[in-house]
């Protein structure tokens, strides 16, 4: 006999007052925000898009070294 259960679903919202916030504090600074539609100001990258963005730079200069350092190497 086949016993079925239903899925327990859990959905929370939450609320806040929250600031944008500044990644540093030098003459250029990157605000990360939320879109309006998630209580945010809408003043900057989200979150995910920074942390994207972020992987995206860290790889491309990754791949320059390596590059490089495979051009320096085979030369004779």
């Amino acid at each position: 006999m086949v016993v079925v259960r239903e899925k327990t679903t859990v959905t929370q919202r939450i609320h806040g007052n929250c600031r944008p916030i500044r990644a540093r504090k030098l003459p250029y600074a990157t605000v990360i925000d939320e879109p309006k539609e998630r209580e945010g100001l809408n003043m900057g990258p989200t979150p995910a898009e920074t942390m994207v963005a972020a992987l995206l730079a860290c790889t491309n200069v990754i791949s320059h070294e390596c590059a490089k350092n495979t051009a320096s190497s085979s030369k004779p």
